[in-house]
């Protein structure tokens, strides 16, 4: 009998020694102004279009034609699967039209004279207030589920931290 079942699951998984690695868009060749792109073996590709699209922009598709891809000597070096329905297919991201990401515009907003200043506010700000709930109160995990249980539990933290702040920072009447 097994005592935890990651150890379990561990006996139940093959190995991915063997896991083969196919060709990267970067082996082949293109041409985004003519819309020509060449396979590594030589062959030219179709062009499908330009209407796929990743948060990171527009990207430009081609498909290797099918007959190419049945006789081709590096279809194991190509393809994941053996060619049934359509050739292989890549795609590029157009340069010209890249969109930036929401890392990259929170990057500019934070490297900014006007966010490193905010920024450098939350160590004095916020960060005490995660350490004490965290640290102190010990909510290193939130144990109900559901959005309208967690707000609410995260919102009674915060209210013992507040009212703990009030305790600490008001001065007892002196009787007497």
């Amino acid at each position: 009998m097994y005592r935890h079942h990651k150890e379990k699951r561990k006996l139940t998984r093959k190995d991915k020694v063997t896991t083969r690695t196919i060709f990267s868009s970067d082996e082949f060749v293109v041409n985004i102004k003519e819309k020509v792109c060449v396979c590594p073996n030589g062959k030219q590709m179709l062009y499908v279009g330009h209407n796929f699209e990743t948060a990171s922009g527009p990207h430009m598709r081609f498909r290797g034609m099918l007959i190419d891809c049945r006789a081709c000597p590096l279809q194991s070096q190509c393809m994941k699967h053996e060619v049934k329905l359509q050739g292989r297919q890549v795609s590029f991201l157009i340069e010209d039209k890249r969109k930036d990401s929401y890392l990259d515009l929170m990057n500019k907003k934070i490297n900014s004279e006007e966010g490193k200043r905010l920024y450098s506010r939350r160590m004095w700000v916020i960060e005490p207030v995660f350490g004490n709930i965290c640290a102190n109160k010990i909510l290193n995990r939130l144990s109900l589920r559901g959005t309208t249980k967690v707000t609410g539990q995260w919102l009674m933290y915060c209210m013992v931290h507040n009212i703990e702040k009030l305790w600490k920072n008001t001065e007892t009447p002196q009787w007497g």
